[in-house]
């Protein structure tokens, strides 16, 4: 099914926030808006698709015209496989939509007017994605807070935990790191600090502190190690990626740490230009949901 004259809307379903964008076909912006992710989960398709389903009913629902035959093209955290993404468009298929789904850090090549290139994302998580001049897919870490995404909002979080940890593992004294973390979880000492990371708050909610880290990065040492350990995992992705065979002059960075925290975006930046002699590393200077509705646009053109 095509048809220019269709509305078209985008779905950046993160981490922390997920934003619903719906635009005329000749490019009005209807709405544009932004809930929280609480309740997103990728594992199963049709608990997926419901809660996509939900979530774009409740905010454009209202619209003039609105039918779920309105070409919508999603970016979401979680989806890990090019398997994962056709699942969960077939499961919005059976539910009457008309969708095309990607990893959302698959959204800032056509954000920013490419078709092939890198693109890396450090907000709640980290990954690194790329496309190839001949189509061809790849991707560099996003395998969970947990285990990977080093640079994101909650790697950065954890490994400044570790960091006073250990302080506390020599008989240190805290450093300002230490003490405003211990502030910001609200908890009295490093017991209790390993203590509700560890069981009491899920690591989804470790993201939320990554501020204090940068607060510190002028009195601490250890603040200034993480983050710039965590820039230069960032830098790394984009390594591999050339690697792979992706083009270093197109490279884009986005996400809510990268782009907000204080000097983080340059950093990275820096850090790819001296590992990649020609690299033209950028900052996404538009929302990646204007990605989403290009992939919606192409949608209703057939391209």
């Amino acid at each position: 099914m095509t048809d220019r004259r269709l509305a078209r809307v985008g779905v950046d379903i993160g981490g922390s926030k997920t934003q619903i964008r719906a635009e005329s076909a000749d490019g009005a912006v209807l709405t544009d808006h932004i809930v929280a992710s609480t309740g997103w989960d990728a594992t199963d398709p049709g608990d997926a698709a419901a809660w996509i389903s939900q979530v774009i009913t409740a905010t454009i629902g209202d619209l003039p015209g609105f039918h779920d035959r309105w070409p919508l093209a999603i970016g979401a955290q979680g989806i890990e496989s090019d398997h994962a993404a056709q699942r969960l468009a077939a499961a919005l298929s059976h539910g009457g939509w008309w969708a095309s789904v990607c990893n959302d850090a698959e959204l800032l090549l056509p954000a920013s007017g490419w078709t092939d290139g890198i693109a890396i994302i450090a907000g709640t998580g980290a990954i690194g994605v790329a496309r190839t001049a001949n189509g061809r897919s790849l991707r560099a870490s996003g395998w969970g807070w947990v285990l990977a995404d080093d640079g994101g909002g909650a790697a950065l979080v954890r490994q400044a935990a570790r960091a006073v940890l250990r302080r506390a593992d020599h008989g240190q004294a805290r450093d300002p790191l230490g003490v405003a973390l211990l502030a910001d979880f609200a908890v009295s000492d490093e017991a209790e600090l390993a203590a509700t990371m560890s069981w009491r708050n899920g690591v989804e909610d470790w993201a939320c502190h990554a501020p204090v880290i940068f607060a510190q990065e002028n009195y601490s040492a250890d603040a200034a190690k993480v983050i710039s350990a965590g820039a230069q995992s960032l830098a790394d992705l984009a390594v591999i990626l050339v690697s792979r065979g992706a083009d270093p002059t197109r490279i884009v960075i986005a996400g809510s740490v990268a782009c907000k925290a204080p000097g983080y975006g340059d950093l990275i930046c820096g850090l790819i230009s001296a590992a990649l002699p020609g690299a033209r590393p950028r900052l996404l200077s538009v929302d990646p949901v204007i990605g989403a509705v290009e992939l919606a646009r192409r949608m209703a053109a057939g391209t």
